[in-house]
């Protein structure tokens, strides 16, 4: 209409930049501490699986919300695989304890 490409920016899950953000806020707050491994636990494939592994997070898929058995097929692809896959928060909590 006016000539002209508009300049977007896109935020929210899964843009890399969101996730970025997150890490680097966290590192400013604890920076007496060493953090290692950043874990991106979510119940969504398609969102939040995707983002935390471009961004080299731990990924854990938990079987709550969004996540549904019957599409589980449609999480196919090495993005959206989460590294973990657990029933819920607290057996998440869990498995990162005991790592």
């Amino acid at each position: 209409m006016y000539g002209k490409s508009p300049n977007l920016i896109f935020y929210g899950k899964p843009t890399l930049r969101t996730f970025e953000y997150t890490k680097t806020t966290v590192k400013k707050l604890y920076n007496d501490c060493e953090i290692s491994t950043f874990y991106m636990l979510g119940d969504n494939p398609d969102t939040d699986i995707l983002g935390g592994n471009r961004s080299g997070m731990e990924t854990i898929l938990v079987k709550t919300g969004v996540y549904n058995d019957l599409n589980k097929d449609n999480y196919i692809g090495e993005e959206k695989q989460a590294k973990f896959i657990v029933e819920d928060f607290r057996e998440a909590i869990e498995l990162i304890a005991e790592k």
